[in-house]
Formats: C-alpha cells, structure tokens, sequence
C-alpha cells in the first residue's frame, strides 16, 4: 500500500486520522522544510516520529507546520526506535496547538540561529520585563545564538523564544543574523555586550581613547546578575561578629 499527495489537499490532521482508523503498520513522511519528516505507525498507533534533528512530538508540530509539502504513506515499514508514548488523539492535538504557537513566534524570529543583541540606547516609558524572561535577558551577550542560550539555561527552546519575543517586543534586544568568525579577522568581539573591538585602538594611549559609558541596559542587567551572584558567606559573617563584638566592647568599658 502506497499513498501520495499533498497536504494541501489533503490535511496532515485527516491523513493521520485515516491511518489510525485503518489500523495499518508503517511510515508516513513528508517534506519538511529542507527535510523528511517521518511518522511511524503499528497497527494504526503512532509510536515514533523524526525530522531532522528533532523526535517525538517535536518532530510532529514540526510537520504540522507545513500546510503543501507532498507526502506519501509506505506501507509495512517499521522503526526500532520509540519517541510517542501519548494517546494519538492527544498527540494530534498538542502537535497542532503547538504549531500555531510556532507560527506566531516564526512572525517575529525566522531562525534560531540568530544572534540576539542587547540595543544599547536607554527605552522610553517604564519598562515591565516578566520574571520568566529575567533568565533569557542575562544570557544574551552578543555572541550566543537562540539555539545555544536555550542549551545554556536548559530550556525548551519555544520558551526561550517565547521570552525573547517579549523582550524584543519592549525594544529591549534585537535581532542579527550569526557571524562567522572567519570573516571578522580585523575585530574582535567583546566577551560582555558583543560590541566589536577594533584592536587597533588597543594601541591609543589610554587619555586618548573615547570612554563609553555603560548604557541604561547594560547597568540594569549588571544589577540584576550580581543580585544573584550574592551568596552569604562565612567570612561576612566572621567580619560582622567582629564588628559585633567591638561594639559591646566599647559599651562595657563605658
């Protein structure tokens, strides 16, 4: 049994349906994007899915974010591996929920690959940034893509993007696209901000090099980092005991 198509005559949603009610074993792919989505199937049960570098549901919302990419069901091919353990009912929902949450985020971020970038001048207005996106703030230093901050918090990567979308929504952040280092052999990114450095002015005697004050950002997220860098310590505690100490000290002799 083969069967071939495209989604937009035929809606992932109702082709998965069809393959559940049929009872059939093997695999349904797809294009997605630049890649082959496939969806694996025993006796009509989804038990494993994969598009890339993504597995399990992932895969599955990546596929239900193609709306015309040809497809084609195989018949009696099967997989090793399991990444759905979930009710294919409840698979088919979260995988389109999913979607379109993907799809909102896809408006404002075209790649994960993008580096963010903390814009330097001072916003206008008061600005509110939700504790959820704290985390996401701190770790944008200019050289790090969306990829590789999810991979540093240990986070979903729809919820980094979800708080960088907020932060780029209150002009906190923008946006640039990754830059190979091959092609900046004349500068050198600064560890902190990612500003480039031009090492030439390494060599200006230090009176006449320009003096950057640090922006309203960059002073607002340097409080932020040492507030919970702070970590009550057993000499702290030493020094005030002895500053405790003195005190009685001078009262008794009083």
């Amino acid at each position: 049994m083969q069967l071939e198509g495209t989604l937009d005559k035929f809606p992932l949603r109702e082709l998965i349906e069809m393959v559940i009610y049929s009872s059939v074993t093997g695999v349904l792919e797809l294009r997605v994007g630049a890649e082959i989505g496939r969806l694996f199937f025993r006796d009509g049960r989804p038990y494993h899915a994969l598009s890339g570098e993504r597995a399990g549901i992932d895969a599955v919302t990546a596929m239900f974010e193609e709306h015309d990419a040809p497809f084609r069901f195989v018949a009696d091919r099967d997989s090793a591996e399991m990444t759905l353990w979930m009710d294919p009912w409840e698979m088919l929902d979260r995988g389109e929920a999913q979607a379109l949450k993907w799809a909102a985020v896809r408006r404002h971020i075209a790649s994960v690959d993008c580096v963010p970038t903390l814009l330097g001048g001072p916003p206008t207005g008061q600005i509110q940034i939700s504790e959820s996106a704290w985390p996401v703030l701190a770790a944008v230093d200019g050289q790090r893509t969306i990829r590789e901050i999810a991979e540093h918090l240990n986070w979903v990567l729809f919820d980094t993007c979800t708080a960088l979308v907020s932060l780029m929504s209150g002009d906190l952040i923008a946006l640039q696209p990754a830059r190979p280092s091959l092609f900046e052999p004349y500068a050198t990114p600064s560890a902190s901000l990612g500003r480039i450095v031009d090492p030439s002015s390494a060599d200006q005697p230090a009176a006449e090099q320009p003096h950057a004050e640090p922006g309203f950002l960059e002073r607002m997220l340097a409080e932020a980092q040492a507030k919970e860098q702070q970590r009550p310590s057993l000499t702290d505690e030493t020094q005030d005991g002895k500053r405790v100490y003195r005190y009685r000290y001078v009262d008794d002799r009083r």
